[in-house]
């Protein structure tokens, strides 16, 4: 029962806590090379999310750091100055990985006909995934996003120089129960200010340690 009133009383909290973090992304321009399964496009910081046959195109992951006892709960990814290429060749499909030990020469995967026979902008959101981890209690926001877009059909990839990421958030059970584990320190800060993107949001502290005492070994 009591855990029912928590629960109860968590909800009409976060109708009233719950409020948002907005971030800018600056993209570096992209390298677009023409190699033998289509068009590979290079862009500093991202990595692949693609499955093999869909096209390749790079995602940026980032990390956000939230309020205390806070949770991410959507995602809404602003994309502007959008940049057009008309193509050559076709957004190159993602490829299957194998382990260096695997010296067997596997076919390469071909294009999805559903996508790549589509008129409809690939992919349907430029957002990707959203999880809520915990450093030292402290709540920090994973995604990753697209700056691209892709028109199949056409063969036109657009990419867009600003990426505004506006994230929502409210007061969350596992993040609650992460605070019996908060440290408000400057190594932790150091942590912090290394593991997230908006680092202007970690507070700052004092050397001295306010959980538990610092040692000095000599």
């Amino acid at each position: 029962m009591k855990s029912v009133f928590l629960t109860i009383a968590l909800l009409m909290l976060s109708v009233v806590l719950a409020a948002g973090i907005t971030y800018h992304y600056q993209m570096e321009q992209p390298v677009l090379l023409e190699k033998e399964l289509g068009t590979v496009i290079r862009l500093n910081g991202t990595q692949s999310y693609s499955k093999p046959g869909e096209p390749d195109l790079p995602y940026f992951g980032y990390s956000l750091l939230l309020p205390e006892s806070h949770e991410a709960v959507s995602v809404n990814i602003r994309r502007e100055g959008p940049v057009v290429y008309q193509l050559k060749a076709i957004v190159a499909p993602a490829q299957r990985q194998y382990p260096f030990s695997h010296d067997i020469i596997e076919e390469k995967d071909k294009p999805n006909p559903e996508i790549y026979s589509s008129h409809e902008v690939y992919p349907k959101s430029p957002a990707k995934g959203l999880t809520t981890e915990f450093l030292s209690g402290h709540p920090i926001a994973f995604g990753a996003f697209t700056p691209f877009e892709y028109y199949p059909q056409s063969n036109e990839l657009v990419f867009y120089k600003s990426i505004v990421v506006e994230l929502d958030h409210e007061p969350g059970l596992r993040a609650m129960e992460a605070t019996k584990l908060l440290k408000n320190d400057a190594f932790t800060a150091r942590r912090l200010k290394q593991s997230v993107d908006n680092q202007s949001a970690v507070p700052t502290y004092r050397s001295v340690r306010t959980n538990g005492i610092e040692y000095l070994m000599i």
